[in-house]
């Protein structure tokens, strides 16, 4: 389902990125990583995108389960002050805004990725949220394009869902696509039948043979995080009926309360 995020949105969000990035209240490290320092327009680009999914989301959410997302616009004490993969602080139900326990990861990609990318570190959701937006390739290294897209619509679309039990072996409690430092992502064309493989290991075998025989393509570069564990896209929750399970999900775990939301903890 396509969504338009309007201009004014836009521009909430990318205010957002420039606050919070500027009062330094991101990580200003790539990927998890103290080695690898963020540039600013990289930070705020990357920032701002995970706010125009959420409201993607939220208008998608609206649409189809009457159930409409309070996206979180507040800027973080600090650093070290996260939300632990809380990316839905309130939904509105029964003309009211209740407190979501569920913890709901919202994850912007870009029209071309085949891929749901998790860094292991942040591994803690209980379920992930995939939004292609349609924003410029070279948006994390260009000022201009941050200043263009200021005045833009943005085309979103929800590509799909994956539970957190999805994408491990609940046998091994493997990871079912884990990559490392290093390594690249392939095509999933030949996944699109869904995962027949008894387990993590056996089905890393068949891909990795399957590279070498030259059958599954690898795209994109090498990947930075020390961990990441992986969902294709085609293999993502999608249909109307695991919509609907989903949203009665929310819909029984969130709770009335008489507190401002906040989902979000300190980490010490």
């Amino acid at each position: 389902m396509e969504i338009n995020v309007p201009s004014n949105k836009v521009r909430d969000c990318l205010n957002f990125a420039w606050k919070i990035c500027g009062a330094n209240s991101q990580v200003g490290t790539d990927f998890g990583r103290s080695d690898l320092p963020r540039s600013l327009v990289d930070r705020v680009a990357d920032c701002a995108e995970g706010k125009i999914a959420e409201f993607g989301f939220s208008v998608f959410a609206e649409s189809i389960a009457k159930m409409p997302f309070k996206v979180c616009l507040d800027i973080y004490p600090d650093k070290h002050t996260i939300d632990y993969g809380q990316d839905i602080d309130g939904v509105n139900l029964y003309s009211e805004l209740r407190c979501c326990r569920s913890r709901i990861d919202v994850k912007a990609t870009r029209n071309y990725s085949q891929w749901l990318l998790i860094e292991r570190h942040k591994f803690w959701a209980d379920a992930y949220i995939l939004v292609r937006a349609c924003l410029p390739r070279d948006l994390e290294i260009n000022m201009e394009k941050l200043k263009e897209i200021a005045g833009q619509d943005i085309k979103t679309e929800v590509m799909g869902f994956a539970y957190h039990f999805d994408l491990i072996d609940q046998v091994s409690k493997e990871p079912w696509f884990h990559f490392k430092k290093g390594d690249r992502l392939f095509t999933t064309d030949c996944l699109k039948d869904g995962i027949s493989y008894p387990s993590p290991k056996e089905l890393k075998k068949a891909i990795v043979g399957s590279i070498d025989n030259g059958g599954v393509k690898l795209i994109g570069a090498e990947l930075k995080s020390a961990e990441n564990f992986g969902y294709p896209v085609c293999l993502l929750r999608n249909s109307k009926a695991e919509w609907e399970s989903f949203f009665e999900w929310i819909r029984f775990s969130s709770i009335k309360t008489n507190h401002p939301i906040d989902k979000r903890e300190t980490m010490c």
